[in-house]
């Protein structure tokens, strides 16, 4: 075992999220290995179903101050100098979000707090619109000691826009515990046996495709009339379509490999990601996935062979790709035996090894 060492994990939220569930997932893993870890938030931005997931050995440190809907760039500089001031002396302080970036280096540099480093999820698509947190993530890096990613397309994204050390330290699912092939699901879950189960997680947010996906579903409906969306989501989204669908709001992760384990067809369509965990999920619980290319999903993803891709934003394209595997089942079986094979490679004790591994190599 590595000498044991104290990190912080500055969030903006412990509001459910992929990326927050990440950054749990490491905490968790981290702190059974004898490390100190310490995640800071805003004053009351932790729901309870996050609480739940994280180790009662993990510490939850929350500033003083909150989050509000509509923050000027003075609010902004309070709530991050706020937040700074209750990071612990630590080793290791860890920007998750690029708008923490600020928090880290107001704890590392001006209060002395530890070496500040950046792990980043992010991509550049994500702050449009908003101008100061497309500045931090084009910037950040100068004044982190080095950043930890989950993909390669972070690698080369940060690297692009300034110099400074990355590292590629990746992420994991649980295909033991959590997410594998539930036999029972089909008969649970599944209903009509006449119905062709399209499955996807959407919310409101336009990249994240699920528009596309309802679009391309529509066209479907015309040749496949047995179609059925599933749709999981956190939110209780408001739409319009003609296409028969069932909501799962905050499915819980047994739920959620039962829905990956019962579908027909999982179907991705984000327009970026940084990893991109859904398809991979789906394909631990051996389902035939179709995904967009959103970049991230390269580092699992392989067109013909463990899923199908199309491009981004192309409803045509995603509505060829589900009906090619809702009509050939030899070819959805092949890619759900070559997912199960991908998803058997990523898991989060690999992943921490090398998180941890990285970390030792600065620290000596």
């Amino acid at each position: 075992m590595s000498k044991p060492l104290r990190i912080c994990f500055i969030l903006s939220t412990l509001y459910l999220s992929g990326g927050v569930r990440v950054v749990i997932q490491y905490a968790n893993h981290l702190v059974k290995r004898g490390h100190q870890i310490s995640l800071v938030i805003p004053n009351g931005t932790i729901s309870n179903d996050i609480r739940q997931e994280i180790d009662v050995n993990v510490k939850i440190i929350q500033a003083k101050n909150t989050i509000e809907k509509s923050m000027n760039l003075a609010k902004l500089l309070c709530l991050a100098w706020d937040m700074a001031k209750v990071v612990p002396q630590s080793e290791f302080i860890f920007a998750t979000h690029t708008p923490t970036t600020a928090v880290s280096f107001i704890a590392g540099r001006l209060f002395k707090r530890g070496k500040i480093l950046w792990f980043y999820q992010d991509y550049l698509e994500m702050y449009g619109g908003h101008p100061i947190e497309s500045w931090l993530l084009r910037n950040a890096l100068r004044w982190h000691d080095f950043a930890l990613t989950v993909s390669d397309t972070c690698v080369h994204e940060l690297r692009s826009f300034s110099q400074g050390m990355v590292i590629k330290v990746g992420e994991g699912i649980d295909s033991v515990n959590i997410f594998y092939p539930i036999p029972t699901a089909k008969s649970d879950y599944h209903g009509d046996p006449q119905n062709k189960v399209v499955y996807l997680i959407g919310d409101s947010r336009p990249r994240k495709g699920m528009t596309d996906i309802l679009i391309a579903a529509e066209k479907l409906i015309e040749l496949e009339t047995n179609i059925v969306l599933w749709i999981a989501t956190k939110e209780d989204i408001n739409f319009r379509s003609n296409v028969p669908y069932k909501l799962f709001i905050r499915p819980t992760d047994h739920e959620l490999a039962c829905l990956y384990s019962a579908c027909d067809v999982f179907v991705s369509a984000s327009w970026y990601e940084g990893f991109g965990l859904p398809p991979l999920e789906a394909m631990a619980c051996g389902a035939a996935v179709v995904t967009t290319d959103s970049r991230g999903i390269r580092e699992y993803a392989v067109n013909g062979d463990n899923c199908l891709i199309v491009p981004s934003r192309d409803p045509e394209a995603l509505a060829e790709a589900i009906l090619l595997l809702l009509s050939n089942s030899e070819l959805a079986d092949q890619l759900r035996k070559n997912g199960l094979t991908t998803a058997s490679k990523f898991n989060w004790d690999i992943a921490t090894d090398r998180f941890e591994a990285a970390l030792n190599s600065s620290h000596k």
